[in-house]
């Protein structure tokens, strides 16, 4: 009975099954544990989430309605990306199992950024609209 103890406890180690989510999720990732304050960095390089962050600046500088609605649906998919780990609750789940290895950590600032940056977008192009009707 005993081999078969350490047999099931050391197949419940979740050491291999891990390192391929990690491998998958951050290819680049080089095994150092990514804190709260990396996470940003490493969410915001991604290619669409800085395209997107880029689009929203037109948005909020020129004064073309069609230009500042453009920047406020850039910056709600920006948060809409960013926020999705937060609001699927997958414990368990591929982002659960890369948290517990440590290669994601948990988009709680990457998240607080992008809500400024649309609520920034919002409140830019109320003001802009407010001064075109005056």
């Amino acid at each position: 009975m005993g081999p078969l103890r350490v047999g099931l406890t050391l197949a419940a180690l979740p050491v291999p099954a891990l390192a391929e989510v990690c491998g998958n999720l951050r290819p680049a990732w080089d095994g150092t544990p990514v804190s709260i304050w990396m996470e940003p960095a490493l969410t915001f390089s991604n290619p669409l989430l800085f395209l997107l962050l880029i689009l929203v600046m037109p948005g909020s500088y020129f004064r073309h309605t069609a230009w500042q609605m453009g920047g406020i649906f850039a910056a709600s998919f920006l948060l809409l990306f960013v926020s999705t780990p937060i609001w699927m609750a997958d414990g368990n789940g591929i982002y659960g199992q890369a948290i517990s290895e440590g290669c994601v950590a948990p988009p709680y600032l990457s998240t607080a950024f992008a809500a400024a940056i649309t609520l920034f977008a919002v409140i830019r192009a109320i003001r802009r609209l407010r001064k075109k009707e005056r």
